[in-house]
């Protein structure tokens, strides 16, 4: 019995740990997400490349998508970005995506 009170402990302690860390995840995008649609500039990018980063959270992947998009200003940026797609439309390399991102520091973008 004592067993298996620890083991239902254990449990718990893992996947809320998993639930931290998944909400934190989320959350750090999802900040970022709504500052740059509502402050940054929107332009449409290119997927370069995709890595699968062998992370799985709620059966989705999480991926590291190489960008690459046109600033307002004309000038061309490539970047990466790790974001968590859906396993049933995962994004492929040459497709066209919306971005939205600083104008002050094209480094800080998101992925519509």
């Amino acid at each position: 019995m004592k067993k298996a009170i620890v083991i239902i402990v254990i449990l718990a302690a893992v996947g809320g740990l998993g639930y931290f860390l998944y909400n934190t995840m989320q959350d750090d995008y999802s900040k970022n997400y709504e500052r740059l649609s509502k402050e940054g500039k929107s332009t449409t990018g290119t997927i370069t490349s995709m890595e699968d980063l062998r992370i799985t959270i709620n059966n989705n992947p999480k991926v590291r998508i190489g960008i690459k998009f046109t600033t307002e200003e004309g000038k061309d940026f490539e970047g990466t970005n790790d974001i968590i797609v859906s396993r049933v439309a995962v994004p492929r390399k040459g497709d066209n995506v919306h971005v939205f991102y600083n104008p002050s520091n094209p480094k800080d973008f998101v992925v519509e």
